[in-house]
């Protein structure tokens, strides 16, 4: 969806590793920019060995075709491009409802950009904690500084505002490292309380 994407498997073969050896892929949402990278320019998928975790809801809502038929003309591409990634992965796709989805990884409810959007919290033991919150910010200067903004995109946006606010509170009181999809470089950060809202610090390294 732009020149700087389609990285990954340069980023991964700098760490000696193939599509092929990935075995679980886990999934915030079901949108373009978020799941189409699942298949190759010839519609195959690109994790031959991989599972695919979404939540119920979000596989629900986007995977169905009774769902599809029901939606505005409008979001039809949405669905059709959900459809296309997701059909390679047939009997390989691990729908979650929460809780423990990994060995040490906890898939956190964070609906209302989509109905099933999930983030996932990371232990890594004592302050070594992470928090992947998915499209819970696109603009994080803004949305830290007033979490009541919201986003056009958001499927139900009071329902985006209540899963951001619980989850500013947590993070922040935790001391937890936070991440996103839409977090500038270099894309890591925490976050502190102030008097009418929170402040992002970027983390290095």
């Amino acid at each position: 969806m732009g020149p700087t994407v389609n990285k990954l498997r340069a980023s991964l073969a700098a760490m000696d590793l193939t599509p092929a050896d990935i075995d679980a892929v886990l999934c915030t949402h079901i949108h373009p920019d978020h799941t189409n990278g699942l298949i190759d320019a010839d519609k195959a998928p690109l994790f031959a060995n991989a599972q695919i975790l979404v939540h119920q809801r979000e596989a629900d809502f986007w995977l169905s075709e009774d769902a599809r038929a029901a939606a505005p003309e409008a979001m039809r591409a949405l669905y059709d491009w959900a459809h296309e990634a997701f059909a390679p992965y047939a009997g390989r796709i691990e729908p979650f409802t929460g809780g423990e989805v990994l060995p040490g990884i906890e898939a956190l409810a964070l609906p209302g950009h989509t109905p099933g959007h999930s983030g996932f919290h990371v232990d890594g033991g004592g302050n070594r904690q992470l928090v992947i919150w998915g499209d819970a910010v696109h603009q994080v200067d803004v949305q830290t500084r007033d979490p009541a903004v919201s986003v056009q995109a958001d499927v139900d946006q009071e329902g985006a505002r209540t899963s951001r606010l619980s989850l500013f509170d947590r993070v922040s009181v935790d001391g937890a490292l936070v991440t996103g999809m839409h977090v500038r470089f270099p894309g890591f950060g925490r976050l502190e309380r102030e008097r009418t809202g929170y402040s992002f610090h970027a983390v290095q390294g």
